[in-house]
């Protein structure tokens, strides 16, 4: 037995891009990647969403700059994911 969905959070400075490519097309999957926007590797735009049967399966949250606290994350989980 296996499991029939899968639920990934990667946060921090930099996308998951290499993640995201493995996952983009899985429905299975929902990856969820919260970092800084642009910045290396200039991958995750919010409208990167995920690819054929996995479109809407991929969420980018994509911060501008430093000083993201508990209130902006806190937002992203409740409105965005």
């Amino acid at each position: 037995e296996g499991c029939d969905r899968v639920l990934i959070v990667d946060w921090d400075v930099h996308h998951g891009n290499g993640t995201q490519a493995i996952f983009e097309e899985d429905p299975r999957v929902l990856y969820v990647s919260l970092h800084r926007f642009p910045f290396y590797p200039n991958t995750g735009s919010p409208q990167e969403c995920g690819l054929g049967p996995g479109k809407g399966y991929t969420v980018n949250v994509g911060w501008p700059e430093g000083g993201v606290g508990d209130a902006e994350y806190l937002f992203a989980f409740e409105k965005l994911v």
